[in-house]
């Protein structure tokens, strides 16, 4: 007889000779990243970048836990869905949050490096499924590594840029103020009119898409 010491989606649910099926999750975890992008700009500035990347990782971590008790293939469907929406819509919702906490001069770094961590997030999950035999558990270890990684930016708040633009100034002062006070440099902006804050809320439902532009179309030194 045939022993296995790993298990596979494919094999579990026979899938070997269904290339359509398994062609097909993989199709449906793009449909859902293609939702995200349709949706998400609209919720960054709705709603606020660090909102909506909370919602969008709490979305990945239910996809991820669920896929570990997972065990049809139409439920599959539900979660590659899921995943595909929290991923992309994490992704470039946390690109643009952190971005707008960078100096210029900084910007063309980070573009690298956040590419280059995605390559890794691969070379991870190499890892993972090489000691993990048991696809389930794959999933497990996925979402206590997205865990680790996304829980510091509970903690972070929505950017002054972001802030300025939808009209909240004193919100803006208090983030600068605490990043003043955590760089050792304590400020007091109580009388300071900061630039931007004109900015109408009409204005800022195009400040994300535009900024995606912006950022993606800087030169590289």
């Amino acid at each position: 007889t045939w022993n296995i010491s790993r298990t596979t989606l494919a094999v579990e649910w026979d899938l070997i000779c269904h290339q359509s099926k398994i062609t097909f999750l993989n199709s449906v975890y793009f449909i859902g990243a293609l939702i995200s992008l349709i949706i998400g700009s609209y919720l960054y500035d709705a709603i606020g970048r660090r909102q909506t990347c909370i919602i969008a990782g709490t979305v990945c971590l239910v996809g991820n836990f669920l896929g570990v008790v997972c065990h049809s293939y139409y439920y599959m469907i539900a979660i590659r869905l899921s995943l595909g929406f929290g991923n992309f819509l994490a992704y470039s919702g946390c690109y643009i949050w952190v971005l707008e906490f960078m100096p210029g001069k900084f910007r063309n770094y980070y573009n690298s490096y956040s590419m280059l961590i995605w390559a890794i997030g691969y070379i991870i999950l190499v890892g993972i499924s090489y000691f993990i035999h048991n696809w389930n558990f794959i999933h497990l270890g996925c979402g206590i590594v997205f865990l680790i990684c996304f829980l510091p930016f509970t903690f972070y708040p929505d950017s002054p840029r972001y802030l300025l633009s939808v009209g909240k100034e004193e919100e803006a002062k208090k983030v600068l103020e605490r990043y003043g006070r955590l760089t050792n440099t304590p400020v007091s902006l109580k009388d300071v009119k900061l630039i931007g804050s004109e900015n109408t809320k009409q204005d800022s439902r195009i400040s994300f898409r535009s900024k995606m532009r912006e950022y993606g179309n800087q030169p590289m030194n």
